[in-house]
Protein backbone atom coordinates (compact mmCIF):
# COMPACT_ATOMS: atom_id res chain seq x y z
CA UNK A 1 0.00 0.00 0.00
CA UNK A 2 1.57 3.35 -1.03
CA UNK A 3 1.68 6.12 1.63
CA UNK A 4 -0.71 8.47 -0.12
CA UNK A 5 -2.96 5.35 -0.56
CA UNK A 6 -2.91 5.27 3.24
CA UNK A 7 -4.06 8.74 3.18
CA UNK A 8 -7.29 7.80 1.54
CA UNK A 9 -8.07 5.10 3.63
CA UNK A 10 -7.87 7.50 6.75
CA UNK A 11 -10.19 9.80 5.19
CA UNK A 12 -12.70 6.88 4.79
CA UNK A 13 -12.86 6.05 7.86
CA UNK A 14 -13.19 9.13 9.46
CA UNK A 15 -16.48 9.90 7.17
CA UNK A 16 -18.07 5.96 7.67
CA UNK A 17 -17.05 6.98 11.80
CA UNK A 18 -18.95 10.77 11.36
CA UNK A 19 -22.06 8.54 9.41
CA UNK A 20 -22.28 5.26 11.82
CA UNK A 21 -23.16 8.34 14.44
CA UNK A 22 -26.22 9.91 12.59
CA UNK A 23 -28.58 7.84 14.06
CA UNK A 24 -28.15 9.76 17.55
CA UNK A 25 -29.84 12.40 16.25
CA UNK A 26 -33.19 10.19 17.06
CA UNK A 27 -32.39 11.39 20.72
CA UNK A 28 -34.09 14.98 19.92
CA UNK A 29 -37.02 13.59 19.47
CA UNK A 30 -36.97 10.33 21.32
CA UNK A 31 -35.55 10.94 24.69
CA UNK A 32 -35.59 7.10 25.95
CA UNK A 33 -33.21 6.30 23.03
CA UNK A 34 -30.44 7.87 24.96
CA UNK A 35 -29.48 4.72 26.76
CA UNK A 36 -28.18 3.24 23.59
CA UNK A 37 -26.36 6.01 21.60
CA UNK A 38 -23.13 4.50 23.29
CA UNK A 39 -23.30 1.76 20.75
CA UNK A 40 -23.17 4.14 18.18
CA UNK A 41 -21.08 7.37 19.63
CA UNK A 42 -18.14 4.49 21.26
CA UNK A 43 -17.52 2.87 17.26
CA UNK A 44 -17.73 6.24 15.77
CA UNK A 45 -15.07 8.00 17.84
CA UNK A 46 -12.87 5.18 17.19
CA UNK A 47 -12.96 4.99 13.56
CA UNK A 48 -12.76 8.69 13.58
CA UNK A 49 -9.47 9.21 15.94
CA UNK A 50 -7.99 5.74 13.91
CA UNK A 51 -9.01 7.54 10.14
CA UNK A 52 -7.07 10.49 11.93
CA UNK A 53 -3.48 8.84 13.12
CA UNK A 54 -3.86 7.07 9.57
CA UNK A 55 -3.51 10.96 8.03
CA UNK A 56 -1.29 12.29 10.35
CA UNK A 57 1.88 9.97 9.69
CA UNK A 58 0.94 10.48 5.72
CA UNK A 59 0.15 14.16 5.47
CA UNK A 60 3.67 15.58 4.87
CA UNK A 61 4.30 12.84 2.21
CA UNK A 62 1.10 13.60 0.34
CA UNK A 63 1.63 17.02 -0.57
CA UNK A 64 5.21 15.86 -2.20
CA UNK A 65 4.60 12.31 -3.64
CA UNK A 66 3.73 11.39 -6.90
CA UNK A 67 1.09 9.04 -6.50
CA UNK A 68 0.18 6.42 -9.72
CA UNK A 69 -3.22 5.73 -9.39
CA UNK A 70 -4.47 2.83 -11.36
CA UNK A 71 -8.02 1.04 -11.64
CA UNK A 72 -6.24 -1.65 -8.95
CA UNK A 73 -5.36 0.44 -6.44
CA UNK A 74 -8.82 2.21 -6.80
CA UNK A 75 -10.38 -1.18 -6.74
CA UNK A 76 -9.03 -1.73 -2.67
CA UNK A 77 -10.01 1.05 -1.81
CA UNK A 78 -13.46 0.67 -2.83
CA UNK A 79 -13.42 -2.94 -1.51
CA UNK A 80 -12.13 -1.57 1.80
CA UNK A 81 -14.63 0.94 2.26
CA UNK A 82 -17.54 -1.18 1.66
CA UNK A 83 -16.15 -4.03 3.70
CA UNK A 84 -15.38 -1.63 6.74
CA UNK A 85 -18.95 -0.34 6.66
CA UNK A 86 -20.42 -3.59 7.24
CA UNK A 87 -17.66 -4.19 9.61
CA UNK A 88 -18.47 -1.28 11.56
CA UNK A 89 -22.19 -0.56 10.81
CA UNK A 90 -22.33 -4.21 12.59
CA UNK A 91 -21.20 -2.66 15.91
CA UNK A 92 -24.02 -0.78 17.27
CA UNK A 93 -26.52 -3.83 16.98
CA UNK A 94 -23.88 -6.40 19.16
CA UNK A 95 -23.18 -3.15 21.44
CA UNK A 96 -26.46 -2.61 22.08
CA UNK A 97 -27.15 -5.87 22.70
CA UNK A 98 -29.66 -6.48 19.80
CA UNK A 99 -28.24 -9.25 18.02
CA UNK A 100 -25.08 -11.50 17.98
CA UNK A 101 -22.40 -11.13 16.16
CA UNK A 102 -23.42 -13.11 12.81
CA UNK A 103 -26.68 -11.52 12.85
CA UNK A 104 -25.48 -7.82 13.38
CA UNK A 105 -23.10 -8.68 10.29
CA UNK A 106 -25.88 -9.87 8.41
CA UNK A 107 -28.13 -7.11 9.35
CA UNK A 108 -25.33 -4.29 8.26
CA UNK A 109 -24.36 -6.40 4.99
CA UNK A 110 -27.86 -6.13 4.54
CA UNK A 111 -28.42 -2.63 4.58
CA UNK A 112 -25.31 -1.05 2.96
CA UNK A 113 -25.85 -3.61 -0.05
CA UNK A 114 -29.85 -2.17 0.18
CA UNK A 115 -30.81 -5.87 -0.15
CA UNK A 116 -33.78 -5.67 2.93
CA UNK A 117 -33.16 -9.30 3.98
CA UNK A 118 -33.65 -9.11 7.71
CA UNK A 119 -33.30 -10.70 11.04
CA UNK A 120 -34.76 -7.74 12.61
CA UNK A 121 -38.13 -7.72 14.82
CA UNK A 122 -39.22 -4.13 14.15
CA UNK A 123 -41.54 -3.95 16.77
CA UNK A 124 -39.06 -5.67 19.51
CA UNK A 125 -36.50 -3.16 18.56
CA UNK A 126 -35.73 0.19 19.34
CA UNK A 127 -36.08 3.18 17.37
CA UNK A 128 -32.71 4.47 17.11
CA UNK A 129 -31.84 0.99 15.57
CA UNK A 130 -34.60 1.00 13.13
CA UNK A 131 -33.37 4.15 12.14
CA UNK A 132 -29.96 2.95 11.79
CA UNK A 133 -30.99 0.59 9.77
CA UNK A 134 -32.40 2.79 7.15
CA UNK A 135 -29.45 5.14 6.94
CA UNK A 136 -27.05 2.14 6.03
CA UNK A 137 -29.71 1.70 3.20
CA UNK A 138 -29.91 5.70 2.04
CA UNK A 139 -25.77 5.39 2.12
CA UNK A 140 -25.54 2.32 0.71
CA UNK A 141 -28.05 3.75 -1.79
CA UNK A 142 -25.52 6.39 -2.76
CA UNK A 143 -22.87 4.38 -2.68
CA UNK A 144 -19.73 5.00 0.20
CA UNK A 145 -17.12 6.05 -2.17
CA UNK A 146 -19.65 8.17 -4.36
CA UNK A 147 -20.11 10.28 -0.99
CA UNK A 148 -16.82 10.12 0.04
CA UNK A 149 -15.92 11.87 -3.75
CA UNK A 150 -18.57 14.53 -3.20
CA UNK A 151 -17.29 16.02 0.35
CA UNK A 152 -13.60 15.40 -0.43
CA UNK A 153 -11.91 16.72 -3.52
CA UNK A 154 -9.56 14.05 -4.70
CA UNK A 155 -7.33 13.64 -7.80
CA UNK A 156 -8.24 10.12 -8.20
CA UNK A 157 -12.37 10.47 -8.28
CA UNK A 158 -12.53 9.09 -11.73
CA UNK A 159 -10.86 6.06 -10.79
CA UNK A 160 -13.09 5.81 -7.64
CA UNK A 161 -16.28 6.55 -9.09
CA UNK A 162 -15.70 3.64 -11.82
CA UNK A 163 -14.27 1.21 -9.21
CA UNK A 164 -17.72 1.29 -7.35
CA UNK A 165 -19.17 0.63 -10.94
CA UNK A 166 -20.44 3.80 -11.64
CA UNK A 167 -21.45 4.51 -15.36
CA UNK A 168 -22.79 8.12 -15.53
CA UNK A 169 -20.63 11.45 -16.05
CA UNK A 170 -23.78 13.57 -15.94
CA UNK A 171 -21.03 17.07 -15.69
CA UNK A 172 -17.72 17.62 -16.77
CA UNK A 173 -16.71 17.84 -13.40
CA UNK A 174 -17.30 13.64 -11.35
CA UNK A 175 -17.58 15.70 -7.62
CA UNK A 176 -20.39 17.86 -9.18
CA UNK A 177 -21.58 14.91 -10.72
CA UNK A 178 -21.40 13.21 -6.78
CA UNK A 179 -23.46 16.28 -5.79
CA UNK A 180 -25.85 16.39 -8.57
CA UNK A 181 -26.62 12.64 -7.52
CA UNK A 182 -26.99 13.60 -4.42
CA UNK A 183 -28.92 16.03 -4.69
CA UNK A 184 -31.51 14.39 -6.61
CA UNK A 185 -32.25 11.58 -4.81
CA UNK A 186 -32.76 13.85 -1.42
CA UNK A 187 -35.34 16.07 -3.20
CA UNK A 188 -36.61 12.47 -4.14
CA UNK A 189 -37.13 11.65 -0.91
CA UNK A 190 -38.27 14.67 0.37
CA UNK A 191 -41.52 14.45 -1.77
CA UNK A 192 -41.50 11.06 -1.01
CA UNK A 193 -41.50 11.52 2.85
CA UNK A 194 -44.51 14.49 2.14
CA UNK A 195 -46.31 12.21 -0.12
CA UNK A 196 -46.29 8.99 2.41
CA UNK A 197 -47.10 11.27 5.35
CA UNK A 198 -49.97 13.07 3.66
CA UNK A 199 -51.19 9.00 2.52
CA UNK A 200 -51.39 8.43 6.36
CA UNK A 201 -47.91 7.20 7.96
CA UNK A 202 -46.22 8.97 10.70
CA UNK A 203 -43.06 11.14 9.66
CA UNK A 204 -40.70 8.90 10.50
CA UNK A 205 -42.52 6.12 9.07
CA UNK A 206 -42.83 8.67 5.91
CA UNK A 207 -38.71 8.82 6.09
CA UNK A 208 -38.13 5.43 6.56
CA UNK A 209 -40.10 4.02 3.54
CA UNK A 210 -39.61 6.90 1.35
CA UNK A 211 -35.78 6.34 1.39
CA UNK A 212 -36.23 2.26 1.12
CA UNK A 213 -38.81 2.61 -1.40
CA UNK A 214 -36.17 5.27 -3.84
CA UNK A 215 -33.39 3.24 -3.20
CA UNK A 216 -35.00 0.02 -3.66
CA UNK A 217 -33.49 -1.47 -0.33
CA UNK A 218 -36.86 -2.79 1.76
CA UNK A 219 -35.73 -2.70 5.38
CA UNK A 220 -39.18 -1.34 6.82
CA UNK A 221 -40.29 0.15 10.36
CA UNK A 222 -43.03 -2.22 10.53
CA UNK A 223 -43.07 -6.05 10.92
CA UNK A 224 -45.68 -6.78 8.07
CA UNK A 225 -43.74 -4.18 5.97
CA UNK A 226 -46.85 -2.42 3.76
CA UNK A 227 -49.63 -4.61 4.64
CA UNK A 228 -49.22 -3.01 7.79
CA UNK A 229 -51.12 0.28 6.25
CA UNK A 230 -53.22 -1.52 4.49
CA UNK A 231 -53.80 1.19 2.37
CA UNK A 232 -54.00 0.75 -1.67
CA UNK A 233 -52.79 4.03 -1.95
CA UNK A 234 -49.99 4.07 0.00
CA UNK A 235 -48.85 0.47 -2.47
CA UNK A 236 -49.36 2.82 -5.17
CA UNK A 237 -47.65 5.96 -4.13
CA UNK A 238 -44.81 3.02 -3.08
CA UNK A 239 -44.12 1.54 -6.66
CA UNK A 240 -44.21 4.96 -8.26
CA UNK A 241 -40.61 5.62 -6.17
CA UNK A 242 -39.89 2.18 -6.92
CA UNK A 243 -40.59 2.73 -10.45
CA UNK A 244 -38.03 6.39 -9.78
CA UNK A 245 -35.48 4.02 -8.28
CA UNK A 246 -35.12 1.80 -10.99
CA UNK A 247 -34.70 4.03 -13.84
CA UNK A 248 -30.80 5.95 -14.56
CA UNK A 249 -30.20 9.33 -12.93
CA UNK A 250 -28.99 10.63 -15.96
CA UNK A 251 -32.68 9.53 -17.22
CA UNK A 252 -34.30 10.80 -14.44
CA UNK A 253 -32.65 13.86 -14.79
CA UNK A 254 -34.21 14.04 -17.98
CA UNK A 255 -37.69 13.29 -16.76
CA UNK A 256 -37.26 16.60 -14.61
CA UNK A 257 -36.39 18.74 -17.55
CA UNK A 258 -39.33 17.32 -19.60
CA UNK A 259 -37.95 15.72 -22.15
CA UNK A 260 -39.98 12.66 -22.15
CA UNK A 261 -40.25 12.19 -25.92
CA UNK A 262 -36.68 11.55 -25.84
CA UNK A 263 -36.87 8.96 -22.71
CA UNK A 264 -39.33 6.85 -23.96
CA UNK A 265 -37.19 5.92 -27.09
CA UNK A 266 -34.56 4.67 -24.36
CA UNK A 267 -34.05 0.62 -25.26
CA UNK A 268 -33.91 0.21 -21.68
CA UNK A 269 -36.70 2.51 -20.64
CA UNK A 270 -38.89 0.51 -22.83
CA UNK A 271 -38.28 -2.99 -22.26
CA UNK A 272 -38.40 -2.42 -18.50
CA UNK A 273 -42.23 -1.21 -19.04
CA UNK A 274 -42.47 -4.17 -21.40
CA UNK A 275 -41.37 -6.67 -18.67
CA UNK A 276 -43.90 -4.97 -16.05
CA UNK A 277 -46.91 -4.76 -18.24
CA UNK A 278 -46.13 -8.34 -19.59
CA UNK A 279 -45.17 -10.08 -16.46
CA UNK A 280 -47.83 -7.74 -14.45
CA UNK A 281 -50.45 -8.81 -16.55
CA UNK A 282 -50.19 -12.64 -16.25
CA UNK A 283 -49.48 -12.19 -12.18
CA UNK A 284 -52.55 -10.37 -12.36
CA UNK A 285 -54.64 -13.17 -14.09
CA UNK A 286 -53.01 -15.75 -12.21
CA UNK A 287 -53.89 -14.50 -8.79
CA UNK A 288 -57.21 -13.70 -10.10
CA UNK A 289 -58.03 -17.28 -11.70
CA UNK A 290 -56.45 -18.99 -8.30
CA UNK A 291 -57.31 -16.78 -5.38
CA UNK A 292 -60.58 -15.69 -4.05
CA UNK A 293 -59.34 -12.18 -4.62
CA UNK A 294 -61.28 -9.84 -6.99
CA UNK A 295 -59.39 -8.22 -10.37
CA UNK A 296 -58.71 -5.07 -8.72
CA UNK A 297 -56.70 -6.49 -6.17
CA UNK A 298 -55.60 -9.43 -8.29
CA UNK A 299 -54.05 -6.39 -10.35
CA UNK A 300 -52.75 -4.52 -7.15
CA UNK A 301 -50.49 -8.06 -6.12
CA UNK A 302 -49.66 -8.72 -9.55
CA UNK A 303 -48.29 -5.53 -10.31
CA UNK A 304 -46.73 -4.24 -6.91
CA UNK A 305 -44.92 -8.01 -7.30
CA UNK A 306 -43.38 -7.64 -10.15
CA UNK A 307 -42.28 -4.22 -9.77
CA UNK A 308 -41.39 -4.97 -6.41
CA UNK A 309 -39.16 -7.94 -7.65
CA UNK A 310 -37.51 -5.70 -10.64
CA UNK A 311 -36.52 -3.20 -8.91
CA UNK A 312 -35.16 -5.37 -6.25
CA UNK A 313 -36.73 -2.85 -3.82
CA UNK A 314 -38.32 -5.97 -1.04
CA UNK A 315 -41.00 -4.26 0.62
CA UNK A 316 -44.16 -6.58 1.43
CA UNK A 317 -48.09 -6.71 -0.21
CA UNK A 318 -49.14 -9.43 0.54
CA UNK A 319 -47.84 -13.28 1.84
CA UNK A 320 -45.67 -14.79 -0.80
CA UNK A 321 -45.65 -17.83 0.63
CA UNK A 322 -49.10 -18.48 -0.56
CA UNK A 323 -48.55 -16.99 -3.92
CA UNK A 324 -49.24 -19.40 -7.16
CA UNK A 325 -45.85 -21.16 -8.66
CA UNK A 326 -46.09 -19.29 -11.91
CA UNK A 327 -46.19 -16.05 -9.77
CA UNK A 328 -43.11 -17.00 -8.07
CA UNK A 329 -41.27 -18.07 -11.21
CA UNK A 330 -41.95 -14.53 -12.84
CA UNK A 331 -40.56 -12.57 -9.58
CA UNK A 332 -37.36 -14.49 -9.70
CA UNK A 333 -36.84 -13.63 -13.12
CA UNK A 334 -37.58 -9.94 -12.14
CA UNK A 335 -35.12 -9.88 -9.63
CA UNK A 336 -32.46 -11.53 -11.61
CA UNK A 337 -33.53 -8.72 -14.79
CA UNK A 338 -33.35 -6.13 -11.89
CA UNK A 339 -33.74 -2.09 -13.20
CA UNK A 340 -31.64 -0.16 -15.53
CA UNK A 341 -27.96 0.21 -15.14
CA UNK A 342 -26.91 3.23 -13.65
CA UNK A 343 -29.87 2.69 -10.83
CA UNK A 344 -29.98 2.20 -7.36
CA UNK A 345 -31.41 -1.29 -8.27
CA UNK A 346 -29.81 -4.53 -8.45
CA UNK A 347 -29.90 -7.91 -10.30
CA UNK A 348 -28.11 -8.23 -13.49
CA UNK A 349 -29.45 -5.27 -14.95
CA UNK A 350 -31.73 -5.02 -17.78
CA UNK A 351 -28.78 -3.31 -20.32
CA UNK A 352 -27.01 -6.43 -20.12
CA UNK A 353 -30.16 -8.94 -20.35
CA UNK A 354 -30.77 -6.45 -23.54
CA UNK A 355 -27.52 -6.95 -25.28
CA UNK A 356 -28.01 -10.59 -24.68
CA UNK A 357 -31.21 -11.20 -26.04
CA UNK A 358 -30.15 -8.77 -29.29
CA UNK A 359 -27.09 -11.17 -29.48
CA UNK A 360 -29.43 -14.45 -29.26
CA UNK A 361 -31.36 -13.20 -31.72
CA UNK A 362 -28.66 -11.76 -34.37
CA UNK A 363 -26.77 -15.46 -33.37
CA UNK A 364 -30.30 -17.37 -34.69
CA UNK A 365 -30.82 -14.39 -37.87
CA UNK A 366 -26.54 -15.68 -39.22
CA UNK A 367 -27.32 -19.20 -38.76
CA UNK A 368 -30.80 -19.44 -40.40
CA UNK A 369 -29.99 -16.70 -42.98
CA UNK A 370 -28.95 -17.93 -46.45
CA UNK A 371 -26.53 -14.84 -47.34
CA UNK A 372 -23.20 -14.48 -45.21
CA UNK A 373 -23.48 -11.30 -43.36
CA UNK A 374 -22.32 -9.80 -40.00
CA UNK A 375 -25.09 -7.72 -37.84
CA UNK A 376 -24.48 -5.09 -35.61
CA UNK A 377 -26.25 -4.50 -32.11
CA UNK A 378 -27.78 -1.10 -31.26
CA UNK A 379 -29.74 0.83 -29.10
CA UNK A 380 -31.27 3.90 -28.36
CA UNK A 381 -30.05 5.73 -25.73
CA UNK A 382 -30.37 9.68 -23.76
CA UNK A 383 -27.45 10.51 -26.23
CA UNK A 384 -29.52 8.60 -29.48
CA UNK A 385 -28.78 5.68 -31.30
CA UNK A 386 -25.44 3.72 -30.52
CA UNK A 387 -23.45 0.67 -31.73
CA UNK A 388 -22.70 -1.69 -29.15
CA UNK A 389 -19.19 -2.73 -28.92
CA UNK A 390 -17.87 -6.40 -29.57
CA UNK A 391 -15.88 -5.52 -26.55
CA UNK A 392 -19.10 -4.67 -24.66
CA UNK A 393 -20.91 -8.01 -25.63
CA UNK A 394 -18.24 -10.34 -24.56
CA UNK A 395 -18.01 -8.83 -21.22
CA UNK A 396 -21.93 -8.69 -20.67
CA UNK A 397 -21.74 -12.58 -21.60
CA UNK A 398 -19.31 -13.65 -19.57
CA UNK A 399 -20.35 -11.59 -16.62
CA UNK A 400 -24.01 -13.18 -16.75
CA UNK A 401 -22.55 -16.35 -17.24
CA UNK A 402 -20.34 -15.68 -14.02
CA UNK A 403 -23.86 -14.79 -12.28
CA UNK A 404 -25.66 -17.46 -13.24
CA UNK A 405 -22.73 -20.18 -11.85
CA UNK A 406 -22.64 -18.01 -8.52
CA UNK A 407 -26.34 -18.30 -8.68
CA UNK A 408 -26.59 -22.22 -8.80
CA UNK A 409 -23.74 -22.48 -6.34
CA UNK A 410 -25.44 -20.40 -4.13
CA UNK A 411 -28.56 -22.32 -4.29
CA UNK A 412 -27.65 -25.74 -3.60
CA UNK A 413 -25.36 -24.56 -0.60
CA UNK A 414 -28.82 -22.52 0.87
CA UNK A 415 -30.74 -25.44 0.01
CA UNK A 416 -28.43 -27.61 2.59
CA UNK A 417 -27.60 -25.14 5.30
CA UNK A 418 -31.24 -24.30 5.62
CA UNK A 419 -32.62 -27.74 5.10
CA UNK A 420 -35.13 -26.70 2.19
CA UNK A 421 -36.12 -27.59 -1.18
CA UNK A 422 -33.92 -26.33 -3.62
CA UNK A 423 -36.92 -24.57 -5.44
CA UNK A 424 -37.19 -22.11 -2.15
CA UNK A 425 -33.05 -22.26 -1.84
CA UNK A 426 -33.25 -20.87 -5.31
CA UNK A 427 -35.67 -18.22 -4.47
CA UNK A 428 -33.77 -17.00 -1.27
CA UNK A 429 -30.42 -17.02 -2.47
CA UNK A 430 -31.94 -15.59 -6.30
CA UNK A 431 -33.06 -12.64 -3.61
CA UNK A 432 -29.67 -12.00 -2.12
CA UNK A 433 -27.93 -11.97 -4.99
CA UNK A 434 -30.02 -9.53 -6.95
CA UNK A 435 -30.38 -7.25 -3.68
CA UNK A 436 -34.12 -7.72 -3.74
CA UNK A 437 -34.45 -8.95 -0.23
CA UNK A 438 -37.82 -11.21 -0.94
CA UNK A 439 -37.61 -13.82 1.62
CA UNK A 440 -40.18 -16.61 1.36
CA UNK A 441 -39.96 -17.52 4.97
CA UNK A 442 -36.82 -19.10 5.30
CA UNK A 443 -34.56 -15.73 6.48
CA UNK A 444 -35.57 -14.60 10.03
CA UNK A 445 -34.53 -13.94 13.87
CA UNK A 446 -34.13 -17.90 14.40
CA UNK A 447 -31.90 -18.49 10.64
CA UNK A 448 -28.73 -20.52 11.46
CA UNK A 449 -25.42 -18.72 10.91
CA UNK A 450 -24.35 -21.46 7.64
CA UNK A 451 -27.61 -20.08 6.05
CA UNK A 452 -26.97 -16.24 7.19
CA UNK A 453 -23.39 -16.31 5.77
CA UNK A 454 -24.14 -17.96 2.36
CA UNK A 455 -26.25 -15.22 1.93
CA UNK A 456 -24.38 -12.42 2.82
CA UNK A 457 -21.48 -13.90 0.30
CA UNK A 458 -24.60 -13.54 -2.31
CA UNK A 459 -25.43 -10.15 -1.28
CA UNK A 460 -22.09 -8.55 -1.46
CA UNK A 461 -21.37 -10.30 -4.95
CA UNK A 462 -24.52 -8.83 -6.20
CA UNK A 463 -23.60 -5.26 -4.99
CA UNK A 464 -20.33 -5.38 -6.04
CA UNK A 465 -21.38 -6.58 -9.44
CA UNK A 466 -18.53 -9.95 -9.08
CA UNK A 467 -15.71 -7.81 -11.62
CA UNK A 468 -14.49 -5.37 -8.83
CA UNK A 469 -14.33 -8.68 -6.05
CA UNK A 470 -12.84 -10.46 -8.51
CA UNK A 471 -9.98 -7.49 -9.17
CA UNK A 472 -9.18 -7.17 -5.60
CA UNK A 473 -9.42 -10.43 -5.19
CA UNK A 474 -6.83 -11.10 -8.31
CA UNK A 475 -4.78 -7.99 -6.59
CA UNK A 476 -4.28 -8.98 -3.55
CA UNK A 477 -3.18 -12.82 -3.89
CA UNK A 478 -0.23 -11.19 -6.24
CA UNK A 479 0.25 -8.87 -3.65
CA UNK A 480 0.86 -11.42 -1.33
CA UNK A 481 2.90 -13.41 -3.59
CA UNK A 482 5.19 -10.99 -4.21
CA UNK A 483 5.71 -10.41 -0.48
CA UNK A 484 6.12 -14.36 -0.12
CA UNK A 485 8.93 -14.13 -3.26
CA UNK A 486 10.91 -10.70 -1.81
CA UNK A 487 11.14 -13.46 1.81
CA UNK A 488 12.73 -15.93 -0.05
CA UNK A 489 14.66 -13.98 -1.89
CA UNK A 490 16.32 -12.24 1.10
Amino acid sequence: MTKKLSNRYGKIMILIGALLMMPVLVVIFDKSQIKYIYSFILPGIISIILGFLIMKDFKEIEKTSIFSTNLKNSTMLVLFSWFYCFFIGSLPFWLGGQLNLIQSLFESVSGYTTTGLSVVIPSQTPIIYLAHRTFMQYCGGFGIVLMFIMVIKDRTAVNLYTAEGHSDKLLPNIQKTARLIFITYNLLIVLGTIGFYLLGMDLFDAVCHAITSLFTAGFSTRDTGMIFYNSNAINIFALILMILGSINTGVLLMLFQGKFKIVKKITEIRFMFIIIILFGTISTFTIWFSSTDGLIKSMLCGFYNIINSLSTTGSYYCCIKNLHPLVLELMIISMLFGGCAGSTSGGIKLSRIIILFKTMYNSLVMKTSSARRVLSISWNTASGKALIENETIKETISFIGFYLLILLIGSNLLAITANCSLAEGFFEFASSLSGAGISIGITGPTTNILTLIVEMIGMILGRLEIYILLIGTNYFYQHVTDKIKRHKAK
